[in-house]
């Protein structure tokens, strides 16, 4: 008789090794996946948050504020004093169109409605801005 040794063969190790490298690269590009729609999501949030804020901003100060949205940035000034007094990065140079400026009132009210596409590789999310002054995203 025979006694079989412990332990495994190469072709068991190497088959292993096989499953385990389509795996690892399944999960890669499924991470990938994921960090870029987290980036877009980042982007898209850094947009309508901004939005929301000049307009509290503009409520809370019973004055006008005017936004300028554009692929550089966002900016954010007084109405009659065009003196620059915030400004934000689009993160992860994602790009927004259409450039526009929104002013809100002293009550906080956009004085039009606007919707704004923000985009990073390849996908596009969309942010809109209501005549109530509310911002959605999708």
């Amino acid at each position: 008789m025979r006694t079989r040794t412990k332990g495994f063969s190469l072709v068991e190790l190497l088959l292993v090794i096989a499953v385990l490298g389509i795996l690892l690269s399944i999960g890669a590009i499924t991470l990938n996946k994921v960090i870029k729609t987290q980036k877009l999501q980042e982007a898209t949030v850094t947009l309508a948050e901004n939005l929301r804020q000049a307009g509290n901003h503009a409520r809370l100060e019973s004055r006008t504020v005017r936004v300028k949205v554009s692929s550089s940035g966002i900016s954010w000034d007084y109405g009659t004093d065009a003196s620059q007094f915030k400004s934000d990065k689009i993160p992860y140079s994602a790009s927004i169109s259409p450039a526009a400026t929104i002013t809100f009132s002293g009550r906080g009210l956009p004085l039009a409605s606007s919707s704004f596409t923000v985009g990073l590789y390849s996908k596009s999310k969309q942010v809109f801005l209501l005549p109530t002054g509310a911002v959605i995203s999708r």
